[in-house]
């Protein structure tokens, strides 16, 4: 997901890590910082005032899933 700052100056970007712990990660300019579950995605949006401008997402359930041919 990207966000922007309230002051529209900044972008964060929130990204889906399956490959360890499956957690969320935030990068922020050259910062990278592990945020947790999906709830606490919501929770420092609330916090820092992030307004989401991008959702991608990746449905498991598709048959391509994971097929990297």
């Amino acid at each position: 997901m990207v966000c922007f700052c309230k002051d529209r100056q900044h972008s964060v970007c929130f990204l889906y890590d399956d490959q360890h712990d499956e957690h969320y990660v935030q990068h922020s300019d050259s910062n990278v910082e592990v945020i947790g579950s999906w709830d606490d995605v919501i929770s420092t949006c609330n916090t820092k005032c992030l307004l989401p401008k991008f959702l991608f997402f990746v449905n498991k359930d598709s048959k391509y899933f994971g097929n990297r041919r």
